[in-house]
């Protein structure tokens, strides 16, 4: 069915979890670990590979870049 859509299950569960890894890092001040751990990640190294896949830049580079420059998006 899923691929009916032109989807699988990984990449819903990648867009869940990047969704909500960019809630906590821009709305929180909470530490990478606790991000990467609440988003079910083995530990914080698996989950910025994972972020550098969707972003192409660390959690913590991604953070920075938008709480600095006022923008959420």
């Amino acid at each position: 069915m899923l691929e009916k859509e032109g989807t699988s299950w990984r990449q819903i569960v990648d867009g869940v979890r990047f969704q909500r890894s960019v809630e906590l890092l821009l709305n929180s001040d909470r530490p990478i670990a606790d991000v990467a751990s609440e988003l079910g990640y083995s530990d914080a190294a698996h989950f910025t590979r994972a972020f550098r896949r969707w972003t192409q830049e660390s959690p913590s580079e991604y953070r920075r870049r938008r709480v600095e420059g006022g923008t959420n998006a």
